[in-house]
């Protein structure tokens, strides 16, 4: 009978699973009570799986549906055995709902009812002692001789503290129904406790209250503690519940009466998840397949450093604690996408290594969260997060054996290939190797890589030679050049690309003005305010263009005009502004002066000492306009990044051997493509857009 019962209920159990429409294909949430995760198809259009991770995922998704349909089996059993009353539980409202990962939930309970054993000796015992008690209530030793349902969970309430022998309480919840004339006991060691209204912090876990549970316990603690949430801490409590009812053991806290609203009760749109699975790079140059140049943009890696005898060593102790993060052990409790490379970063290595020295190796992961958002911080005091800016890196790829990849000969061969080039590389700074696992050939070799930061000498990497690489700020896109020559540091002589621009003139000689008339105009050009209601992607700088030969206004001998750059992609068939006032600049390649600094104040000595440099080596430069451009919004983190853009002209009589008086010359004579020099655009957070 008991077999014909299982077989019975799995079959009712499988029916009713595969009477459910399946959603894993169809982009749709799953939400539980830890982590809110978008499900996409996994399938490739071979049938396969599209990644290494995707194939883990879905045989994790079948694990979890066997446990489910495990436990839904014996919950059925048990209901067509015992009966299918639903055990009672003490009543409580979710005041941070299951889709809030931060790893713990606030609960505001109702009043209550609590049948308690009190004042028992910690140990081995304690939990058999009162629970036997708590049964024989149950079971009808009390003053009406009832027998009560039993409830769950089994509380305990203990002081905080580290000393094993302190006493305990062991609690049932009594069901709402005896609450207005409860059985009172007849066991002088039982006691009837009414709890009043009470809010709680919460964590889940899988363990047994015989347990010491203080990792629990504390690192619920921490949690709290960082989100600067207000609790009781002079006592803690442990549920655990009845198998039957398929929850886990809680460790709860009491939320301070004091407190209007847990800092939990806030919505997912903290947590900015990017959709990438490495961090993200343009490649700016190769070198006949020797080694590239990478722009990497801004990136969050969560790193450990361990000291050891060798990287195999190392690994042993990294990788465990960085898993770790990800799995949930995050100031968030969040489960965070696995990503890739490993990242190895060591000191250079020399000719000559010391026999059994040990030196530090920093093992890495990129977090794929937007690093201008709130990111999970590590709970591991060995594990930090670390900021990476933009930055120019040389790579060189290699395949590597899975059981040897920290090939140091490689270094030496990157090394070798950039200083035939003259390349400037970061000796002082630490080389990396990059390891993937996706892209792994039959679990032997990998695809690895190594990596050297460029140096501060120079201002774009040698292999660019002839060619114009891409322009970003930020991760955004700004106008394509190559740089010529430099003087002093901070002047450049600088090849622009072709390049397109939307303009609005603004006929006044005050920049406040100018900027307040024609930046959102502009701003919602970009944001659908366009023939096709197009939104494209914002790009950097703001250009001000400070022009003298346009008409100026009264009392003016210029007037301003803000231009933003196109994104590349538009060049070719742009959206037709719609707002009057709005029009295109399309400016060829041309030689422009460029003068960088950071500090907004100092516009007027910039463009001064410009020209000067200019003056001082004998070159020819338009006097009739020159560029403000701003890369950064007020409250981005500094530095920021201004620039002023003087074109070239032709010179129109031979230089002086001092190079002074007889180079300055009127925009007019030089061609009608000159007049137009100047590249712009905009960052999507700069100014108030």
């Amino acid at each position: 009978m008991f077999r014909f019962l299982i077989v019975l209920a799995l079959c009712g159990h499988l029916a009713h699973a595969t009477a459910i429409p399946s959603e894993t294909s169809s982009g749709t949430t799953t939400t539980d009570r830890y982590v809110t995760t978008t499900v996409q198809s996994t399938e490739t259009v071979d049938g396969g799986w599209s990644s290494y991770t995707e194939a883990l995922e879905a045989l994790s998704k079948v694990k979890e549906w066997f446990g489910e349909a495990y436990a839904s089996i014996r919950d059925r059993v048990n209901g067509l055995i015992h009966g299918d009353a639903e055990v009672p539980t003490p009543l409580y409202k979710d005041l941070c709902t299951a889709e809030i990962p931060f790893g713990y939930e606030a609960r505001s309970y109702n009043d209550s009812i609590w049948v308690t054993v009190k004042n028992v000796l910690h140990g081995e015992d304690a939990v058999s002692y009162a629970t036997t008690k708590l049964q024989e209530y149950f079971n009808g030793r009390n003053d009406q001789n009832l027998n009560i349902s039993m409830t769950t969970p089994l509380r305990m309430t203990r002081p905080r503290s580290d000393d094993e022998s302190t006493v305990s309480n062991y609690s049932l919840y009594l069901p709402r129904e005896w609450h207005d004339n409860p059985p009172q006991p007849v066991d002088g060691e039982v006691v009837l406790q009414r709890e009043p209204a009470t809010r709680y912090f919460v964590k889940t876990f899988s363990s047994h209250i015989s347990s010491s549970n203080s990792q629990e316990l504390s690192m619920l603690e921490t949690l709290l503690n960082q989100r600067r949430e207000q609790f009781v801490g002079d006592q803690f409590f442990i549920n655990v519940y009845d198998p039957s009812s398929n929850r886990p053991t809680e460790v709860m806290l009491q939320m301070k009466p004091s407190v209007v609203e847990p800092t939990c009760k806030v919505t997912l749109s903290d947590l900015k998840l990017l959709d990438e699975e490495e961090p993200q790079y343009v490649q700016l140059c190769e070198d006949d397949d020797d080694y590239e140049a990478r722009m990497y943009f801004r990136a969050v890696w969560v790193s450990t450093t361990v000291n050891a005898l060798s990287p195999q060593l190392a690994e042993l102790t990294a990788l465990p604690l960085l898993d770790n993060y990800f799995d949930r052990y995050n100031s968030y409790g969040a489960l965070i996408p696995k990503t890739e490379p490993v990242r190895l970063t060591m000191a250079w290595p020399t000719s000559a290594p010391v026999p059994g020295s040990s030196q530090d190796y920093t093992f890495s992961y990129f977090v794929p969260f937007d690093p201008a958002h709130p990111i999970p911080q590590p709970l591991d005091n060995n594990v930090v997060l670390v900021d990476e800016p933009d930055s120019t890196i040389f790579a060189m790829s290699f395949r590597s054996f899975s059981f040897d990849p920290y090939n140091i000969e490689r270094v030496q061969k990157l090394r070798s290939y950039l200083d035939e080039e003259g390349e400037d590389y970061a000796i002082s700074d630490p080389v990396a190797f990059g390891f993937y696992n996706s892209k792994s050939y039959f679990r032997l070799y990998h695809s690895s890589e190594v990596l050297v930061r460029m140096g501060t000498r120079d201002k774009q990497p040698k292999c660019i030679k002839d060619s114009i690489p891409p322009c970003f700020h930020r991760g955004k896109h700004c106008p394509s050049y190559r740089i010529m020559e430099t003087f002093n540091g901070n002047i450049e002589h600088r090849h622009l690309a072709g390049s397109l621009y939307v303009m609005k003139r603004t006929h006044t000689c005050i920049m406040d003005d100018a900027y307040g008339d024609a930046y959102l105009p502009l701003h919602r050009y970009f944001y659908g305010q366009n023939s096709k209601q197009e939104h494209m992607t914002r790009t950097t700088p703001v250009i001000l263009v400070h022009k003298s030969t346009e008409n100026p206004p009264t009392g003016c001998d210029f007037t301003y005009n803000l231009m933003f750059y196109l994104p590349p992609d538009q060049h070719d068939d742009p959206p037709e502004p719609i707002q009057d006032g709005i029009e295109f600049q399309r400016h060829e390649s041309k030689e422009t002066y460029v003068i960088t600094f950071t500090n907004s104040t100092n516009t007027d000595a910039k463009e001064e000492e410009l020209r000067t440099e200019l003056d001082k080596q004998g070159l020819c430069y338009s006097t009739d306009e020159f560029f403000i451009a701003t890369y950064d919004a007020p409250w981005r983190p500094q530095p920021h990044r201004y620039e002023i853009w003087i074109s070239q002209a032709m010179c129109t009589a031979a230089p002086s051997l001092q190079g002074l008086d007889n180079n300055l010359v009127d925009i007019q004579s030089s061609s009608e493509d000159d007049k137009d020099d100047s590249q712009a655009s905009e960052d999507d957070d700069t100014w108030w857009g």
